[in-house]
């Protein structure tokens, strides 16, 4: 089990201008150690879309 400092769930993918989108649908994913260290660095900067 990893800890993480956030609560991820649902579905993400990379965009067409290299970033990554984010679909929380109440599922969660198992990811590696260096890539659930990659999104929590990111989530800092994300942006809510409408």
């Amino acid at each position: 089990m990893i800890r993480a400092k956030y609560t991820y769930g649902g579905s993400f993918w990379k965009d067409g201008d290299n970033g990554m989108m984010i679909d929380s649908n109440g599922y969660y994913w198992d990811i590696s150690k260096e890539f659930l260290e990659v999104i929590d660095e990111s989530v800092k900067d994300a942006q809510m879309l409408n």
